[in-house]
């Protein structure tokens, strides 16, 4: 009796240590399927959000355009060959405001940019230069001190290419590139040292171009010129220059230099 409950006992421990593996590895093909469905269902729910690169912003065309309006320039110094009798003049800026700005330039439009790395064009007008001579010139042995300004009735027109390299994220950084040119109309009022009679003035016209990539940013840092009131078209939008940008008349070998105006 006890030899036969012995072999009862010991069939049923060793049909129990066999048939658990079983249970563990034997998967039917409905939990098998079961299993990827839920892998699948879990890769879809992370969606592109799993492997997105969080250094590249999506493209808003909105806050990455530079909307039309006016900068404000402060020159550098420049010169310009007035030719025989009067010679080469040597200037700089003479500051008229806001701050120290001496030039002022309208964009004529919207500047849309359809991705970062593209360019657009937009057609600009130098509306106003105040310029002096850094020394009195000399003519036929008299002295002028000389001083600059646009020719009235002529319009100094021109365009600048941007290109977007950055995305607007509301700090003062370079987001771009950009290059210029304009044709200008000046006139200079040669004035007496001696503040006797004399004066007289020449008209003159140069083609100026950027020799270098000038660099640019939506928003201004702290000092920069900005102008919020007066006619629309001449307040400041959302272009600054950043840094000091070479101009010249490759023709005439005359130009000069400016840079965003400091209030």
């Amino acid at each position: 009796m006890k030899s036969a409950r012995l072999q009862i006992a010991l069939f049923v421990a060793l049909s129990i240590a066999a048939g658990a593996p079983r249970t563990a590895q034997a998967a039917g093909p409905g939990q098998k399927a079961g299993a990827v469905q839920a892998r699948m269902a879990k890769v879809q729910t992370a969606g592109p959000t799993a492997t997105a690169d969080p250094g590249t912003p999506a493209f808003d065309p909105v806050i990455n355009t530079i909307r039309a309006g006016a900068h404000y320039l402060s020159s550098a110094g420049g010169h310009y060959n007035f030719g025989p009798k009067i010679g080469e003049l040597h200037f700089h800026g003479r500051p008229m405001g806001p701050g120290n700005t001496d030039t002022i330039y309208r964009r004529l439009g919207d500047v849309t940019f359809p991705g970062f790395g593209s360019s657009a064009k937009v057609p600009i007008e130098m509306v106003a230069v105040s310029l002096e001579s850094i020394e009195p010139v000399t003519v036929d042995g008299r002295q002028y001190d000389v001083f600059i300004h646009l020719t009235p009735g002529r319009h100094s027109t021109g365009e600048m290419t941007f290109s977007l390299h950055y995305p607007n994220d509301g700090a003062s950084r370079i987001n771009g590139t950009y290059d210029t040119n304009v044709n200008i109309f000046f006139t200079a009022e040669f004035t007496p040292r001696d503040g006797g009679a004399g004066a007289f003035s020449k008209d003159a016209e140069i083609f100026i171009q950027s020799t270098a990539p000038g660099r640019w940013s939506f928003n201004p840092n702290v000092q920069m010129v900005m102008k919020a009131d007066g006619p629309e078209e001449l307040r400041t939008s959302n272009f600054f220059l950043q840094g000091t940008i070479p101009m010249l008349d490759v023709l005439q070998g005359a130009g000069g230099a400016n840079t965003n105006g400091i209030d």
